[in-house]
């Protein structure tokens, strides 16, 4: 528990109270319920990569041995935020996860072959360092890393830099998610049903959104839809 309260940006006291009162319940959601995720998530078809184990089984038919790795994974999590000087914030009217640059994954993923997969791998298996593995296993270990932010989004938390956070406020974000909405209100109204010579008004609605948003006010919509604004400018 204590590893996560460390990685957690700037929560009020009666927040911090009730997550480490609350600490059974959240550590099943961040590291057992997180580490099913994972293992989930990596298993989608689009995936073209070779797995140094094995994704076949269901995660609830998976031996303890098998399951290790990845809850060794998900409680991972809080000391790579730390090495790459991220936080987490706990969602409130729309997720905000701050960008990771690529070569920070590539380092986390080094970091998961040696410790938590390496050594999985039976004996008298060669040892061959990371930067030298095929790229569609190498792609394995920076994919899973990929899917960090989206689990701890499943759970109700952003990543944040604090830099950022104090650089962009939410106030200035929903100012500007209004301005965006404003103007897709404006080139709704003056398009030609007929045309497709504006296709940026599909940016954030479909068609059928197109007839039912038209007239409604950024603070009457939807919670998805002004999410969807807001990821816009994120």
């Amino acid at each position: 528990m204590q590893d996560w309260i460390s990685v957690l940006y700037c929560p009020d006291d009666e927040w911090l109270k009730k997550f480490s009162e609350g600490w059974p319940e959240n550590g099943i959601l961040l590291i057992e319920k997180a580490a099913e995720d994972y293992y989930n998530l990596i298993r989608r078809p689009q995936y073209k990569f070779s797995p140094p184990v094995g994704l076949t089984n269901d995660f609830s038919r998976l031996s303890p041995e098998e399951k290790s790795p990845w809850y060794i994974f998900a409680s991972s999590v809080p000391l790579k935020l730390i090495s790459l000087g991220l936080f987490i914030h706990p969602v409130k009217d729309f997720c905000r996860t701050c960008l990771i640059p690529y070569d920070s994954f590539e380092k986390l993923a080094e970091n998961d072959y040696k410790k938590i997969f390496l050594p999985q791998k039976k004996g008298g298996s060669i040892i061959v360092p990371f930067r030298l593995l095929p790229e569609n296993e190498r792609r394995f270990y920076i994919e899973l890393n990929y899917l960090i932010p989206p689990v701890l989004k499943s759970a109700g938390f952003e990543l944040v830099r604090p830099e950022e956070v104090t650089e962009i406020s939410s106030a200035l974000i929903k100012k500007i998610a209004k301005a965006i909405h404003s103007r897709y209100l404006h080139d709704i109204t003056r398009r030609d049903p007929g045309s497709e010579k504006k296709p940026h008004v599909s940016w954030f609605y479909t068609g059928a959104d197109a007839e039912s948003f038209s007239n409604v006010r950024f603070e009457d919509l939807p919670v998805s839809s002004r999410s969807a604004v807001f990821q816009c400018y994120r």
